[in-house]
């Protein structure tokens, strides 16, 4: 499996056994079409890209950027978006997937509002070394 796809299964797993009362998935391929159908919400997850360090003999790190996208029915209830916001923080900051390092919390926003789902992104960046099979030094 991919790094990638393995890092997004692990997040996937971490915010859906978090009980955070709302669908944990994959973005979607088609977001213009997505439904969200949960009667509270949904936290979605993507890698959004990555940047790599300097290479040193074939050696860099990937830091990868994370964006899990929430989307709420309401705003500040006990089931709306700063409640999730929180528990989205609180679930993956300092958590270490497996072959990364611990995620760190970059930034949280409001992105739209859209006929009664609020919609908000928390990013979060990982890293791990990306080693070229390449590798000059063996």
């Amino acid at each position: 499996m991919s790094h990638l796809l393995a890092l997004e299964a692990d997040i996937l797993t971490q915010l859906a056994s978090a009980g955070l009362g709302v669908t944990v998935e994959p973005y979607p391929d088609r977001p213009q079409d997505y439904t969200l159908l949960d009667p509270v919400g949904a936290a979605l997850v993507v890698i959004s890209g990555s940047r790599y360090s300097p290479s040193i003999n074939g050696v860099q790190t990937r830091t990868c950027r994370v964006v899990i996208t929430v989307l709420v029915r309401n705003l500040s209830t006990h089931t709306g978006a700063y409640t999730l916001l929180d528990g989205v923080l609180n679930t993956l900051h300092g958590w270490q997937p497996a072959d990364w390092q611990p995620l760190t919390a970059i930034s949280d926003q409001f992105v739209t509002e859209d006929a009664g789902v609020w919609q908000y992104d928390t990013v979060f960046e990982t890293s791990r070394l990306a080693i070229s099979p390449h590798n000059p030094c063996g």
